[in-house]
């Protein structure tokens, strides 16, 4: 589980097989972005950080897609990437 003390920490941008992952500054993996996800065009990742820790759980979403998720609680990374 993640603290408060995980807020603000450092993040790297990382590019593996295609897929974006988000580092800690001591190369773990924190989270994967969406497939869907790419950085802007024409712009240089500066920096990035854990800009919030969010616990989601399985009676959060609709019905419908709650057969489909594999944990009753889980914790997502929200960074705050800055590009110029």
């Amino acid at each position: 589980m993640w603290g408060p003390e995980t807020a603000y920490n450092p993040v790297r941008l990382v590019n593996e097989a295609g897929a974006w992952l988000l580092h800690d500054v001591h190369g773990r993996a924190l989270a994967r972005m969406a497939r869907s996800w790419s950085p802007p065009g024409g712009l240089n990742f500066l920096r990035g950080e854990v800009g919030a820790v969010v616990r989601w759980r399985k009676a959060d979403n609709k019905e419908e897609f709650r057969a489909h998720l594999r944990r009753d609680v889980w914790e997502a990374v929200a960074p705050e990437l800055v590009y110029g």
